[in-house]
């Protein structure tokens, strides 16, 4: 499955820098290089060789291509102390020509040091396509580990070409426990199902992962939201209990309308023996009941909160709200999040929830600020939280759950409708 559908995303890959722009014309030492093959040595970090797997048909239309044409593209090396050269990218290429039976390699000859061959290897590699999406995350995800300090997550995406929704999606990809991963790659697990369970704990993982294998069947977003309700009721959940909740038995229709199967199925003591049309009689009676005390007691039927600008205060206390829903912030912290994975779980659920323009600033040891056009939502570090304009000092992670959790209470009092 290619990472550029799983991870599509606004931002076209197209315009990604080239090698080009990406290496500056001061550290190439020379240009257009010969370079015996047998000088050649692939670029290897903690023992990890590259490249990620190679596409046969792919290689075959590039080997013939070099047949035909010569090699058109340079690859890039930079020189060892032995003399030798280290391929940071070209490695199709480098391939080709020894099924060719070539002697040499086109090259450019770059001054760069261990930091600058790592950052020239992730670009090539994430630039490739056909890559499976979790060979690529580890790629991001180590590039952002050793070197993510130096850049913000617009600078990363920009080097990269890609959007920094794709940055996001691959620490859910991380976050997932190694026998889950695979699945991303074959399709069993999509990317918006990921961001779902990202919210178990690595033993309601493995849970799943036995579901899925016995099963042997692709979990679909509105699958996984039903498993986070299931862990939400009974946090140790087994496979069978997952198979319930997903293939719950069919309840026979007793009533035409769907409102009335769905009361009958919850309570059907309630409504039992009524009719259709007793039923819709009543419920004509008890509106009419409802409208007219409305109108007496000169109340307004209350209306969901909608943005428009002015009424940020109550539109910022029902984003806290569903957050702290939609997310256990308490079992994030129990599985040592950081940081950086919080405040994109928030910033992703306030994009998604269409509150209009939403952005996140931030570095992932630094202070993260999400923000809903020009005003700030939340603004939080490891021990500062800051929301809807209210500062508290010296908190712990288990300090800043609290806090949220509290908001989110007395916000619910303030509220007349989500």
């Amino acid at each position: 499955m290619k990472f550029d559908k799983i991870l599509a995303t606004s931002q076209s890959r197209t315009k990604a820098p080239t090698e080009d722009t990406v290496i500056e014309e001061s550290r190439i030492v020379k240009d257009n290089a010969e370079i015996p093959l047998t000088d050649i040595e692939f670029y290897s970090d903690n023992n990890v060789a590259q490249p990620f797997n190679i596409d046969e048909e792919e290689l075959n239309r590039l080997t013939e291509s070099i047949k035909s044409m010569g090699q058109l593209t340079p690859a890039t090396v930079r020189e060892l102390d032995s003399g030798k050269y280290e391929l940071l990218s070209g490695h199709k290429r480098y391939i080709a020509l020894q099924k060719l039976e070539k002697k040499t390699i086109l090259c450019r000859v770059c001054d760069f040091n261990d930091k600058e061959a790592f950052k020239a290897v992730c670009h090539a590699n994430i630039q490739r396509k056909g890559e499976k999406p979790t060979e690529i995350c580890n790629m991001f995800n180590g590039y952002r580990q050793r070197f993510g300090e130096d850049m913000s997550v617009t600078e990363m995406s920009t080097f990269f070409g890609i959007s920094p929704k794709t940055l996001y999606r691959c620490i859910h990809i991380n976050n997932l426990i190694d026998e889950l991963k695979p699945l991303v790659d074959t399709g069993m697990l999509s990317i918006h199902a990921v961001e779902i369970i990202d919210a178990l704990n690595d033993e309601q993982q493995k849970v799943l992962f036995s579901y899925l294998k016995k099963v042997e069947k692709a979990l679909t977003p509105k699958a996984a939201k039903q498993v986070i309700e299931l862990a939400d009721q009974n946090k140790d959940f087994t496979v069978d209990d997952i198979d319930k909740a997903l293939n719950p038995p069919k309840t026979k229709k007793v009533y035409k309308s769907s409102v009335y199967n769905t009361i009958y199925s919850v309570e059907p003591l309630l409504i039992q023996g009524m009719t259709e049309q007793e039923l819709d009689e009543l419920v004509y009676k008890l509106l009419k009941q409802h409208i007219t005390e409305q109108q007496e007691g000169g109340n307004e039927v209350a209306k969901p909160v909608r943005w428009d600008g002015k009424s940020m205060q109550a539109e910022v206390d029902t984003a806290v709200i569903r957050i702290s829903r939609k997310y256990d912030i308490r079992r994030m912290l129990e599985r040592n999040v950081s940081a950086f994975d919080i405040a994109t779980q928030l910033r992703n659920h306030c994009f998604n929830m269409s509150y209009g323009k939403v952005s996140m600033s931030g570095t992932p040891d630094g202070e993260y600020t999400i923000f809903c056009g020009d005003t700030m939502l939340i603004k939080f570090t490891n021990r500062i939280l800051n929301v809807n304009g209210a500062t508290r000092l010296e908190l712990t992670w288990r300090q800043v759950a609290d806090e949220l959790i509290k908001l989110t209470e007395l916000s619910m009092d303030n509220l007349k409708s989500e």
